[in-house]
């Protein structure tokens, strides 16, 4: 895959990531019940993402960002199935630790995806010129 058509795909998935990037907050916000009927949602996103990226193809330069994307989101899901086994939803209940543990999970995640966008616009720069 040229790095044109690269740079299409990365994009089409970056613009759903954008969309969902303040999942935290939104996770910070709801009631249990809600989390239990919204986190599934975010998680089926997430994983359309992730096997959108696996089907492609990156350029040799970009194969190691490219798995780190991969990774990262795949980051993301496990910390909501991680979430998603603190909840009690018959009991309205959610163990707060679970919770906080997996905030935690996805904040790395999220600044892995950051830290590896930033290079990846580096080396287009780069190959730009």
């Amino acid at each position: 895959m040229n790095l044109i058509d690269y740079g299409i795909a990365v994009h089409d998935v970056g613009t759903t990531l954008i969309s969902l990037s303040n999942i935290t907050e939104i996770l910070l916000n709801v009631d249990v019940k809600n989390l239990y009927l919204e986190l599934p949602k975010y998680v089926e996103a997430y994983e359309e993402k992730v096997k959108k990226l696996k089907q492609v193809q990156p350029p040799e330069a970009f194969k190691d960002e490219h798995n780190c994307l991969i990774e990262g989101l795949d980051g993301i899901v496990d910390a909501f199935y991680y979430i998603f086994l603190g909840i009690d939803s018959e009991n309205n209940i959610l163990e707060e630790e679970i919770f906080a543990n997996g905030l935690l999970m996805i904040n790395e995640q999220e600044e892995i995806l950051l830290n590896t966008t930033k290079g990846m616009l580096n080396k287009l720069i780069f190959y730009a010129l």
